[in-house]
């Protein structure tokens, strides 16, 4: 005797709902993790980019920063990509310049814990700027980076910030961090989020105090204090 072909019964009404649910949030799921992976593509080929497009670079990180879905280390390769970055918007004093030989390298400084893991090592190899190779240093001390051009002060040295910045004052290094109310308090770059976008602050008079010159579209792309004449005419 032929028997029927084995057909699974249908799930009750309920039950289909509850599984076009599941399948709807795994489309979704699936959605947000391609968009996701979409993102990150584009922040590293648009992030490592430099040369003739850098202003455009610069913006289209500011606009791509972050999604209220992505992971936690995006946020980190936005942030990382501006610390690179700024390094082509700031005119360091010949002074500070001069005793760089030409392949020396061109320092930039991790002060206290990092929190960008081997993403700002990755985006600056075989980097340069000028003739100068860009290097990653780490420290848990300002003074073991005292041949750095920039220096990048992590959250855990909150408690010493003050300390940091007296240090560092009037002298020709761009100070960049995350810590909250950093230029309010003196440092020349700060970092942060704001409606779900890796944003910057710059203490414009603290970058003079250095002798340091900013480039205009990096100043466009910033939200500036210490800037007298800015103020004035708001």
């Amino acid at each position: 005797m032929r028997t029927a072909p084995f057909r699974p019964r249908l799930p009750n009404a309920a039950s289909n709902r509850f599984q076009e649910g599941r399948t709807g949030d795994a489309l979704i799921a699936h959605k947000d993790r391609r968009g996701i992976a979409r993102r990150r593509a584009d922040l590293k080929r648009l992030c490592l980019r430099i040369g003739v497009g850098g202003e455009v670079c610069l913006a289209a990180c500011v606009l791509l920063a972050l999604a209220p879905s992505a992971p936690k280390y995006e946020e980190y390769q936005v942030k990382a990509a501006f610390v690179y970055k700024f390094i082509h918007f700031v005119q360091w004093p010949d002074e500070a310049m001069q005793h760089l030989e030409e392949d020396a390298p061109f320092g930039i400084g991790i002060l206290g814990e990092d929190p960008f893991g081997t993403t700002l090592d990755d985006m600056v190899r075989e980097k340069t700027r000028d003739t100068h190779p860009v290097r990653i240093y780490r420290a848990g001390e300002l003074s073991d980076l005292s041949h750095c051009f920039v220096v990048f002060v992590a959250k855990s040295e909150s408690s010493r910030l003050d300390e940091h910045l007296d240090a560092l004052k009037g002298k020709p290094v761009l100070t960049v961090s995350e810590i909250s109310d950093f230029a309010k308090k003196g440092g020349i770059v700060e970092l942060y989020v704001k409606d779900n976008n890796v944003r910057f602050r710059i203490n414009l008079e603290a970058a003079h105090a250095g002798s340091l010159k900013l480039s205009a579209n990096l100043l466009e792309l910033a939200e500036v204090i210490g800037d007298k004449q800015r103020e004035e005419r708001k």
